[in-house]
């Protein structure tokens, strides 16, 4: 399933605003706009995604969902808010969830074409298992509150998923996070990004003032794997 080409000037941003608390819309608005590329084919990352729609659609169209966790709460929480700002074109299932299948949402909001592929998956499993809309890389990788929700699946930010994620962000693309740093002692220049903007994104958290920070890459480094192990052991 492809994603329509998007009409020029079209943009879901007002269509999203109605989800976000007052406190973030600001922020919200300023990732939006440095992020949002219509015309990237390469996917948006959502580890633990739960049912937050909103805060992805910020990202990109092309979004790729994991979630373990109650995934057909999540799904319905996914469908209703699509109902309420847009419309889904086609909704089908490949598979069994949490046995390698996923569900694939396409749908429409202020008449710009989205896709969310959304799979009861542990996320630290990428990298050791295939996932086919992950193969060519990733624009954004995103996650909130990266504590996990069950006994059965992998830490966020165990360094070893951690480096494998972030080398499969191109140059160009993002990390954006709450409460799973980038880095604990080293900069963040030294993995190949750059902090563009922090600000306070909305999460289920007993945090509750823990700001949102967006990075970008703006280039590959070598031994990233080698410089997350050593920052996570220095922390």
């Amino acid at each position: 399933m492809s994603l329509d080409k998007p009409p020029i000037g079209k943009s879901p941003i007002e269509k999203v605003l109605s989800f976000f608390e007052e406190d973030e819309i600001a922020f919200m608005n300023k990732v939006y706009y440095e992020v949002f590329d219509p015309y990237t084919s390469l996917p948006v990352l959502y580890a633990g995604s739960g049912g937050d729609l909103e805060h992805a659609l910020i990202l990109g169209r092309n979004l790729v969902f994991f979630e373990s966790h109650l995934p057909q709460e999540n799904i319905s929480e996914i469908t209703s808010k699509i109902d309420e700002i847009g419309k889904i074109r086609n909704l089908k299932k490949s598979g069994e969830l949490g046995r390698g299948g996923k569900i694939i949402i396409d749908f429409d909001i202020a008449g710009v074409n989205f896709k969310l592929t959304y799979y009861a998956e542990d996320a630290t499993t990428i990298g050791v298992k295939s996932y086919p809309e992950l193969e060519s890389g990733i624009y954004v990788y995103f996650v909130k509150v990266p504590f996990p929700k069950e006994e059965r699946v992998g830490s966020l930010r165990e360094p070893g998923f951690f480096g494998r994620i972030l080398s499969k962000i191109e140059v160009g693309g993002f990390y954006f996070e709450r409460e799973c740093p980038l880095t604990f002692k080293i900069s963040s220049s030294k993995l190949g990004f750059k902090k563009i903007a922090s600000g306070y994104i909305s999460a289920l958290s007993i945090h509750k003032n823990a700001m949102g920070n967006l990075y970008k890459k703006i280039r590959r480094v070598d031994n990233l794997q080698e410089l997350i192990h050593q920052d996570y052991q220095e922390m």
